[in-house]
């Protein structure tokens, strides 16, 4: 479920894909400019140069075919795999809270962390937060977020979400079906 709810948290929407999308078939189809391929899923795994351009040989990552093909110009739009903790912080590992082998992350967004002050994580938290953690349109709420964490007092006002479902195991409540 977590793989079909990335869309935002990629920076990438809809509008996006669309306008990407025209720009590219008004090249090729209404300006007959050079055909481009968008390919997903792929590896580079060897670029060797030619006259007119590249030969690539990739890998298709889902059933792992290969192929070769010849370009002119390559654009690699590699994705992003975040480590669960940056590599600036690894000297820090002793003293960082983990649980089910991801380090732990406050609503704060401030790392289980046992030494002196505070570090915060960004688009860390998808496996405490959820998928909405990296959002893109949520940026300025998180940000605020953390400065009230860090100045001890809610500075900039943030509204909790009301929700009609409860997710988990909440003590009986009187009143409260």
């Amino acid at each position: 479920m977590l793989a079909q709810h990335t869309l935002t948290s990629d920076g990438i929407s809809p509008e996006t894909l669309e306008a990407l999308y025209q720009r590219l078939y008004h090249l090729r189809f209404v300006e007959d400019g050079a055909p481009c391929r968008l390919m997903h899923s792929r590896r580079v795994e060897d670029i060797r140069p030619t006259a007119d351009g590249y030969l690539l040989d990739i890998r298709e990552l889902d059933t792992g075919g290969t192929d070769v093909i010849n370009v002119e110009r390559i654009v690699l739009a590699t994705g992003y795999k975040q480590d669960a903790i940056p590599a600036v912080l690894e000297n820090l590992l002793d003293d960082i809270e983990f649980a089910h082998d991801e380090p732990v992350v406050r609503l704060d967004f401030s790392l289980g962390y046992r030494g002196p002050g505070k570090i915060f994580l960004l688009n860390a938290a998808r496996h405490s937060h959820g998928v909405s953690e990296p959002n893109l349109s949520l940026n300025s709420w998180r940000a605020a977020t953390i400065i009230n964490a860090i100045v001890g007092h809610e500075h900039y006002p943030s509204p909790h979400a009301q929700s009609m479902l409860e997710l988990g195991h909440f003590p009986h409540r009187v009143g409260v079906a």
